[in-house]
């Protein structure tokens, strides 16, 4: 083989893995919201009123970071840009659902 066939395997930034894993932290806490009761515990109520505000604004600002850093990558398939924004949809749509 001969180096101009050898593909060059993708690799994702920090960026990239930070991003994601606090796309999955804010999913974490929509589902704990929903299921823990929150105000009959104080801790957990002091928590929620506390970051529900930052939690919010996350959902709005990860996909359009993500979204940026993924365009500048190409839109390369692993990219864990792409699921750092499917991961905060499936979030808005499952609290979506679940607060019916």
């Amino acid at each position: 083989m001969d180096e101009a066939s050898v593909k060059t395997r993708f690799r994702n930034s920090l960026r990239a893995k930070n991003t994601f894993i606090f796309s999955v932290v804010v999913f974490l806490f929509w589902v704990l919201v929903n299921k823990v009761p929150t105000y009959e515990l104080v801790l957990v109520g002091v928590i929620l009123e506390l970051l529900w505000m930052p939690m919010c604004l996350s959902l709005i600002i990860i996909p359009a970071i993500s979204y940026l850093a993924w365009k500048k990558e190409q839109f390369h398939a692993n990219s864990l840009h792409l699921y750092a924004i499917i991961m905060v949809i499936a979030t808005i749509l499952w609290v979506m659902i679940h607060n019916l």
